[in-house]
């Protein structure tokens, strides 16, 4: 009895190595040589490249996917050239995507492709990416309706909209980001604090 356990037990140790430990590995090596091209060469696309060679060594890997939905998404806003915003906003909402499926219990993906959407909305000029970008961060903010810059963000978008649809949902994102910086402030959690020129966009919206 003692050699079948022992087989049973290589064998285990084998298939722990050959597709746990491994493709982890890789990946964190792929993800850190994406850093050091990020940070300190500052090559986007070479980042891009070793975080999508992380991204393959471990298929359900969260940080490759995580790095390269927000360089995406930072890339997008970045862009200049009509032709080359369409296919980055392609890039960047396949990106997000990415995320969203291998994490889908965090919100990170969701607010990603909000912004994703949103950018794409002006850049594109097609209201109903801005409409789903809405959807997108409701969803960010059911999944962490604590959080006072998520329902900024969609007090923002909401009004971006410019339409009676969404008018409703800017107002009540207005109110319930002035009430969490009022607990903040009570509370003194104080990295959670808005900014002054965030709480005149506040003001602002509920003006118009």
């Amino acid at each position: 009895m003692g050699l079948p356990a022992a087989v049973a037990l290589l064998c285990g140790a084998i298939v722990v190595l050959r597709f746990g430990l491994m493709p982890v590995s890789s990946a964190d090596r792929h993800v850190l040589n994406g850093d050091d091209a990020l940070y300190r060469q500052r090559i986007q696309r070479s980042a891009l490249e070793s975080y999508q060679l992380a991204a393959d060594s471990d298929p359900i890997g969260v940080t490759p996917r995580q790095r390269m939905a927000e360089l995406e998404a930072y890339r997008l806003a970045d862009m200049n050239s009509a032709s080359a915003t369409r296919n980055q906003f392609t890039s960047a909402i396949a990106a997000a995507e990415s995320l969203i499926s291998a994490d889908k219990r965090s919100c990170s993906g969701y607010r990603i492709r909000a912004r994703c959407l949103a950018a794409g909305s002006i850049l594109l000029k097609k209201s109903e990416l801005m409409e789903q970008a809405i959807v997108d961060q409701q969803t960010v903010t059911r999944m962490y309706p604590s959080s006072v810059q998520d329902w900024l963000e969609l007090a923002v978008l909401s009004h971006a909209a410019k339409s009676p649809r969404w008018s409703g949902l800017a107002r009540q994102a207005v109110g319930r980001a002035l009430d969490l910086e009022r607990t903040n402030r009570e509370w003194g959690h104080r990295d959670q604090f808005l900014r002054p020129d965030q709480l005149i966009l506040l003001q602002k919206i509920v003006a118009e």
